[in-house]
């Protein structure tokens, strides 16, 4: 059996499509696994506040609308960047074990010493800006008087290049991805040391998910298939975790239930 595996081109989708490919063959070593990656309408459009997408799939609904066509068997998301609503002709199949669904909070080392009173936070996101601006002043270890926040896009390792080289003091990311890039994994040419030097200028907080509830199925990968591929569905049912297709389930039901 040959499979065809889609994702965006970002170093974390690769990963993470990587991850998944990795999971198949372990349980399936008779398949043949090729990888391909497409851009997203949010991977073409790094202007537009993600708030303001019309689709709120901006990240997502190109890949499902390939593999419905036929273009690959298979597209791996981050299952938080789903639209509740589904996409027609698709299904997604099944989900890995979650990884660490908890926000990240990387600090620059050079407003760790100068204390500022305004602490501005580099995010793209409405629940965390309300969160950040509700909860994060007390967590920090010198008086902050406000929290700002300014809107930042692109991949993992630019939005950290953005922290570095600006004047922000802080950025707000995905444990999940930070651990996923910083994982080394076999096929790697030549380990790329970008993303750990940047770090490094940095310090960080794992925000507690008490105060700063995760975005809904945060962590956990969604495997999405042409809903008439019914017997590649059923393989794939095979590497589903249930107690995270489970959470990953209740967590998306209270989000249609307010809205999406």
């Amino acid at each position: 059996m040959r499979l065809k595996i889609l994702s965006r081109a970002s170093a974390l989708a690769q990963r993470q499509a990587q991850t998944v490919a990795d999971a198949i063959t372990a349980r399936f070593p008779d398949v043949e696994i090729s990888r391909i990656t497409r851009a997203s309408a949010g991977d073409r459009d790094t202007i537009t506040q993600l708030s303001r997408f019309a689709d709120k799939g901006a990240f997502t609904s190109d890949l499902s609308t390939a593999v419905a066509r036929g273009d690959a068997d298979i597209v791996v998301h981050s299952w938080k960047d789903l639209p509740v609503e589904g996409h027609p002709g698709t299904v997604i199949a099944a989900t890995l074990e979650r990884a660490d669904p908890r926000d990240l909070l990387l600090v620059r080392r050079t407003s760790c010493e100068t204390k500022p009173s305004t602490f501005v936070v580099l995010t793209s996101s409405p629940r965390r800006t309300w969160m950040l601006q509700t909860s994060l002043a007390p967590l920090l270890p010198w008086p902050v008087e406000r929290i700002e926040t300014r809107d930042v896009r692109g991949n993992i390792t630019t939005r950290v290049q953005r922290l570095i080289d600006g004047d922000a003091d802080a950025l707000v990311v995905a444990k999940a991805a930070l651990d996923r890039l910083l994982q080394p994994q076999d096929g790697d040419a030549a380990p790329d040391h970008t993303l750990r030097d940047m770090l490094a200028q940095c310090r960080w907080m794992v925000l507690p998910l008490r105060r700063f509830p995760a975005a809904p199925a945060q962590g956990a990968l969604a495997i999405e298939v042409a809903a008439r591929h019914t017997a590649l569905r059923d393989r794939l049912t095979d590497l589903c975790h249930a107690p995270t297709w489970d959470a990953v389930s209740r967590e998306r039901a209270l989000l249609e239930a307010r809205g999406g």
